[in-house]
């Protein structure tokens, strides 16, 4: 965790500088050989290969991509190895983890699709606050040792939601919303994200989007969910886009088979378990087809 706060901090300050290079960005991660080769293979992924050759070296992907594509790549990379590579952790608490870093994953990438038609600075922003918004709970699974243990097994006697945000709030005198804050502040990691766990009500395109991916990606990865929860907030997803709902689905079934693919791009193949199919929702919430896969994946995010 601390290697990935400091490499935040180290891309932030780069962001802020208008002189900074994108050499610059090259050499503050090019030391990290593995990282380097996760950057490389998900820059010329489908998602943001949109047709052009392939980039082989970092200050090429950042001229190419530009500079808040890489820079969300890198954290997103970093993010996976810094948590999932851990091994101190119980068999439940690693497999509490891999759920809750999937569901992050597949909301940030709901929320980069929902904004396609916003401006990719825009789109960057959001798909990281989207992707930290379970950074709080995340690095305490990850890091906290025996206390994950004893919680773990509280949360596993309760029923709903509601019961497993107040145990754990009890438990750590804290909410896990509370725990992502400090890290956002102590980080710097943007207004947006402060924005939208401070505000999630808020109606701004962003922080509305960053809401209901996350409820979504709730109801998807929710075995108890109802078929009515799950229209529900396809409904709004659909309606928030000005988009029939039938539409809506079939850019989600192309969006959860590109989350699968992206996971394995950045190393993290070990989603997958958690990650939800599209077939999985064309049973859930019937569509008038399921949509032909297609390679290029890129048409969903402009």
């Amino acid at each position: 965790m601390p290697a990935l706060g400091s490499m935040i901090r180290t891309l932030e300050q780069l962001a802020k500088d208008e002189v900074s290079s994108m050499a610059v960005l090259g050499r503050s991660i090019m030391h990290d050989n593995a990282l380097t080769s996760r950057v490389l293979r998900v820059a010329n992924s489908a998602i943001y290969n949109k047709g052009i050759s392939q980039v082989t070296t970092l200050s090429r992907a950042a001229v190419v991509l530009g500079f808040d594509v890489i820079r969300n790549i890198c954290i997103t990379a970093k993010l996976l190895t810094s948590l999932l590579e851990n091994k101190n952790m119980s068999p439940a608490v690693y497999q509490r983890l891999l759920k809750l870093m999937a569901h992050s994953f597949q909301s940030a990438m709901l929320t980069k699709m929902m904004l396609a038609d916003y401006g990719e600075e825009l789109q960057e922003e959001a798909f990281i606050a989207s992707l930290l918004y379970h950074l709080g709970e995340s690095a305490f699974w990850s890091v906290a040792g025996q206390p994950a243990e004893e919680l773990d097994g509280l949360l596993t006697n309760c029923d709903d939601n509601i019961s497993r945000l107040q145990v754990s709030r009890d438990y750590l005198g804290l909410s896990f919303n509370q725990l992502t804050q400090g890290l956002a502040r102590s980080w710097g990691l943007g207004e947006l994200l402060m924005k939208s766990l401070l505000n999630p009500d808020e109606r701004t395109p962003e922080v509305r989007t960053i809401f209901l991916a996350n409820k979504l990606s709730d109801v998807m990865s929710d075995s108890n969910a109802s078929p009515e929860e799950l229209q529900r907030r396809l409904r709004q997803c659909a309606e928030l886009m000005a988009l029939p709902i039938t539409e809506f689905q079939q850019r989600l079934q192309l969006c959860l088979e590109a989350t699968r693919r992206l996971s394995i791009d950045y190393g993290a193949k070990v989603l997958l378990q958690h990650l939800p199919k599209r077939e999985t929702l064309a049973q859930l919430a019937p569509s008038p087809q399921l949509v032909p896969r297609v390679a290029d994946v890129s048409i969903l995010y402009g």
